[in-house]
């Protein structure tokens, strides 16, 4: 069930970083998105 979860959690935030058009923001907010998911 974890990897299940994993894996559509990837797919969403790859289409998500893959929609932005500027890739300043994209790479500002895969750091983000990474350190929140490190801090914990």
């Amino acid at each position: 069930m974890v990897v299940l979860a994993a894996a559509v959690l990837h797919a969403v935030w790859n289409a998500i970083a893959h929609d932005i058009d500027d890739k300043l923001v994209a790479f500002t907010l895969l750091g983000a998105g990474g350190a929140v998911c490190a801090v914990p």
